[in-house]
């Protein structure tokens, strides 16, 4: 929904990955900019949810649900972020992306623990 109010407002060349001092280094016509990550995540959140329902521990995803959807969360605060550089608001990429990631890696951190026993969402130690 933020793409469709935001695409009259894009450039016509907007970006889409930025180097290490947070240059834009890659460009792609705003629609492609626009509507690729909601694309992505559309189908990663519809994984996401079809995971639980063909796991054989699917009862487990709802001992740590809070966590599952924290995860989908972080994709669209990272759009967010993405639309708003293109919109021309000063985003300073090369900070907020450390600091994104590393916020990110901290929440995981603290929530992965919580994950339950199941085949797809986790870390696997055996």
């Amino acid at each position: 929904m933020l793409s469709l109010i935001a695409i009259p407002y894009l450039p016509d060349e907007a970006a889409v990955h930025w180097n290490t001092v947070g240059e834009a280094d890659r460009y792609s016509s705003k629609w492609f900019g626009a509507f690729s990550l909601p694309f992505i995540m559309t189908w990663i959140v519809l994984l996401m949810a079809l995971l639980p329902k063909i796991d054989p521990k699917k009862a487990n995803y709802e001992k740590f649900k809070g966590s599952y959807n924290l995860l989908i969360n972080a994709f669209i605060a990272f759009h967010i972020i993405t639309l708003a550089y293109n919109l021309g608001f000063p985003v300073d990429v090369d900070r907020f992306v450390p600091i994104g990631i590393g916020v990110l890696l901290i929440v995981l951190g603290n929530y992965m623990p919580k994950f339950k026993h199941n085949y797809f969402v986790g870390i696997r130690t055996l």
